[in-house]
């Protein structure tokens, strides 16, 4: 489906003029189906985030890491998904707050991240 080549290649801005008009209908089939395209990227927004935080070696119990990782492939890869997220941030965050709230994750991720860095 093009929705999900978007997805696969992290198109939040093309996501968004997909979705646009669909957000504003009056249509009940196009009000649902664009309900199900938002579970669907807001279930793979979450999956990053997850990827963040499991990267970060998350201390569940301390809902904290303790330090940022030193291997440098972990560092780039952290900084890809917080690109990936701060682009859907942009791009998306009217159209799937309902579902996720992207500002107050990527803050938290930012959070955590300045937190490993003291």
């Amino acid at each position: 489906e093009h929705l999900q080549s978007m997805i696969s290649a992290n198109n939040f801005k093309g996501i968004a003029e997909f979705l646009t008009p669909l957000a504003g209908s009056k249509d009940q089939i196009k009000k649902q189906r664009f309900q199900s395209y938002l579970d669907d990227i807001a279930f793979n927004l979450d999956l990053t985030i997850k990827d963040v935080k499991r990267c970060m070696n998350q201390d569940s119990s301390a809902r904290r890491f303790k330090a940022l990782p030193s291997d440098e492939d972990t560092i780039r890869f952290i900084s890809q998904k917080m690109t990936i997220l701060a682009t859907a941030k942009d791009n998306l965050h009217r159209l799937v707050r309902a579902k996720i709230d992207l500002a107050s994750e990527f803050n938290k991720l930012g959070t955590m991240i300045n937190n490993g860095l003291r």
